[in-house]
C-alpha cells in the first residue's frame, strides 16, 4: 500500500512537471531605446489614409507607426525589387551580409517590425558650449556636404597612380582627394568641434546639449549662404551617426494635404527648365508629366536640387550622358518621400505633446532594420570600391538601393547602384560599399531637401497651377522644442573654414616638396 501512495505521488509531481514546461513563459518585451526614451505620442494617419484601422501600439517608436501604415504600391510590376528576396548582393567584401535573424523573404506590407536592439545613444558630452539665444534657421540650398567611404584603410595610391589623402598631423588636418579631384579638408578639434572645408564652403560643428539630449549644431556655408543645421546623435552598430532633425514643424493639416492625393492631377511647370544645370542632366531627369498629389511634386524637388547641387560642384564634366532615372526607379524615390512625410508628421505631433523631448528618430539605425529595401539619392560626391576592387564615384543625385541590414558588427552595407549619371562614376548595377555613417548623410540630404521642398511647396500652393491648400494647412510652422536657447549661427565659421583652406594649401605644398626629395 504504502509503495502504491508513493508511485501515485511520483505520477502528479511528473505531470505537473510538464504542464509547467508547456506553459507559456511570460518575458517582458525587449524594446528599443527610441521607445523607452519618452512616452510615444499618439499617432493619427492623416484623413483618408487607407492603412489599418486600429493604430499601433502605443509602445512602438514613431518609425515603427509610420512603417505599419506605410503600404507600397500594390502594381508589382512597377517596383520589381519588392519581389526579390531579402538579402545582399554578392561580394567578397562580405559574403554573409544578411544579419542573424533576418528573414529570406519579400517585405509584407502592413507589419511592425521588430525593436530596434543595436543602436544606443552615445552619453551626452560636457563640452556644451551652453545656451545662447534661438535662432530659428531658414533653409537655403543644400550645400555640398562631402562624405567618404569606409571602413577600408585609404591605400597609399589610387588604381590610376593619385594620391587618395594627406594626413597633417602637426596641421591635424585630414585632406581627401575624390577620384574626380574634388579636395575636401576635415579637422576634428579636441574640444569636439569639426571644421569642414571645400570648394563652395563648408561647415563648422560644435556639440549643443538640450535637456540632457546631444546635438550637433552646424552652420553652413555655401556660396557665401549661410544656414544653421542640427543633428540628433545615434550610435548603431558601434558607428557614432548624425541625424538630421527638423527645427520646425507644420500642422497636422499641411501633413494631410501634402499626403492626400490632389483632388485632380494638375500639370505644373517648374522655372528651371530652362536653367543650364537642367539642359545639362535632362537626359538622366525627367520630371513628371502631371502630379496626383504633393509626394510626387516633392519628388521630383529632391532630385532637381540634388543635380543642380552636382552642376555647381562642376560634376559636369566627367558626363557621358549614357544614364537615367526610369519610371520605377522614380517610383521607389517617391516611396521614401513618402515614408519621411509621414515620420515628420510624426515627430509634429510628438513636438506638440512634448516639446522638451526632443527626436525620437533613430535615421538609418531604424530604417536598415525594418525588412524593406530602401533607396538612397548621393547628397555630395562620395568615393566608394566596387565588389572588383575598383575606384568609383557617386556624385549628387545618383541613386542607390539597400535590401538588407548589415551583419552583426558590420561598419558598412552592400548597395546597388541603381542609376548615376555616366563618365567615371558608378555604373548601374554594380555593388559597391557604403559606410553606415555616408548612407546616414544620404538620409539626411534627402530630409534636408524636403524639409525646403515643403517650405516651398506651402508658399506656392493655389498658384503656378498648384491646387489650393485648406485653411488648416496654411498656419505657420511652430518652431521644434530643442531650438529654444539654440546656439546661433557661429560669426566665424566663414572665416575658420578660409582658414582651414589655406591651412590644406600649406600642407600640400610641404607633402609635394617632401615627395621630390
Amino acid at each position: 500500500m504504502e509503495i502504491g501512495r508513493l508511485l501515485a505521488a511520483g505520477a502528479l509531481f511528473f505531470a505537473a512537471g510538464v504542464c509547467a514546461a508547456a506553459a507559456p513563459v511570460s518575458r517582458g518585451s525587449e524594446s528599443s531605446p527610441y521607445d523607452t526614451r519618452k512616452s510615444a505620442p499618439s499617432y493619427h494617419a492623416p484623413s483618408g489614409h487607407s492603412g489599418p484601422s486600429t493604430a499601433p501600439s502605443s509602445a512602438a517608436s514613431s518609425y515603427e507607426k509610420n512603417r505599419a501604415l506605410h503600404v507600397p504600391p500594390p502594381t508589382p510590376q512597377a517596383h520589381p525589387w519588392t519581389q526579390t528576396p531579402m538579402h545582399a548582393p554578392a561580394s567578397p567584401f562580405n559574403a554573409h551580409a544578411v544579419s542573424p535573424g533576418f528573414q529570406q523573404r519579400a517585405p509584407v506590407p502592413n507589419t511592425v517590425r521588430p525593436p530596434v536592439t543595436n543602436t544606443v545613444r552615445p552619453p551626452v558630452s560636457t563640452n556644451s558650449r551652453g545656451a545662447m539665444p534661438a535662432s530659428i534657421p531658414q533653409p537655403v540650398s543644400h550645400p555640398v556636404n562631402y562624405y567618404r567611404s569606409e571602413p577600408r584603410p585609404a591605400p597609399p595610391v589610387r588604381t590610376n597612380g593619385a594620391r587618395p589623402e594627406i594626413h597633417d598631423v602637426r596641421r591635424g588636418l585630414d585632406i581627401h582627394y575624390g577620384p574626380n579631384g574634388n579636395r575636401h579638408v576635415v579637422m576634428e578639434r579636441s574640444d569636439h568641434s569639426r571644421v569642414f572645408a571645400e570648394r563652395s564652403g563648408g561647415y563648422v560643428q560644435h556639440p549643443y546639449v538640450f535637456h540632457g539630449q546631444e546635438f550637433a549644431h552646424r552652420t553652413y556655408i555655401d556660396h557665401g549662404h549661410e544656414v544653421v543645421r542640427f543633428y540628433d546623435r545615434h550610435v548603431y552598430h558601434g558607428v557614432p551617426l548624425e541625424v538630421y532633425a527638423p527645427v520646425r514643424f507644420y500642422s497636422v493639416g499641411f501633413y494631410g494635404w501634402v499626403y492626400q492625393p490632389w483632388s485632380t492631377p494638375v500639370r505644373y511647370t517648374w522655372e528651371w527648365r530652362t536653367r543650364p544645370w537642367y539642359r545639362t542632366y535632362g537626359y538622366y531627369f525627367t520630371p513628371y508629366p502631371v502630379y496626383a498629389d504633393a509626394s510626387l511634386w516633392l519628388t521630383d524637388y529632391v532630385i532637381a536640387s540634388s543635380l543642380e547641387a552636382a552642376y555647381a560642384a562642376q560634376v559636369r564634366a566627367q558626363m557621358d550622358h549614357t544614364g537615367s532615372l526610369s519610371a520605377a526607379e522614380k517610383e521607389e524615390i517617391a516611396d521614401e518621400v513618402r515614408l519621411e512625410i509621414q515620420q515628420e508628421q510624426a515627430a509634429a505631433q510628438a513636438n506638440a505633446t512634448d516639446p522638451r523631448g526632443g527626436p525620437d528618430y533613430g535615421g538609418i539605425g531604424e530604417v536598415l532594420t525594418d525588412g524593406h529595401s530602401h533607396v538612397f539619392i548621393a547628397g555630395s560626391t562620395l568615393d566608394v570600391v566596387d565588389g572588383s576592387g575598383d575606384d568609383c564615384v557617386l556624385t549628387q543625385g545618383d541613386v542607390v538601393r539597400v535590401r538588407a541590414a548589415p551583419a552583426l558588427g558590420a561598419q558598412a552595407v552592400n548597395a546597388t547602384v541603381v542609376a548615376s549619371k555616366g563618365g567615371d562614376e558608378c555604373a548601374p548595377d554594380r555593388t559597391v560599399r557604403i559606410a553606415i555613417a555616408d548612407l546616414q548623410e544620404m538620409q539626411n540630404h534627402m530630409r534636408e531637401t524636403l524639409d525646403q521642398g515643403m517650405e516651398q511647396l506651402q508658399s506656392r500652393q493655389g498658384a503656378g497651377n498648384l491646387p489650393a491648400a485648406p485653411a488648416g494647412a496654411l498656419s505657420a510652422p511652430v518652431a521644434a522644442g530643442f531650438t529654444q536657447g539654440a546656439p546661433a549661427a557661429d560669426p566665424n565659421a566663414q572665416a575658420e573654414i578660409a582658414q582651414q583652406a589655406a591651412a590644406a594649401d600649406m600642407a600640400e605644398k610641404e607633402s609635394a616638396g617632401a615627395s621630390s626629395q
